[in-house]
């Protein structure tokens, strides 16, 4: 899945976004992101840890 942040977030959120561990995303351009699973659950929990931090 790729999926790009909106140039509406600060800078701060990529930021937090990129530093996230628990997901081995990969940066492939300045807002946007690839995750590689076959685990829809995973997918949902980034959802909600990218939800937490923008919701800050």
């Amino acid at each position: 899945m790729e999926f790009k942040l909106r140039q509406s977030f600060p800078d701060t959120v990529v930021t937090q976004v990129a530093a996230f561990t628990d997901w081995k995303l990969e940066k492939i351009g300045e807002r946007t992101f690839r995750l590689v699973t076959s685990d829809a659950r995973q997918v949902g929990y980034l959802l909600d840890a990218i939800e937490e931090v923008v919701l800050r």
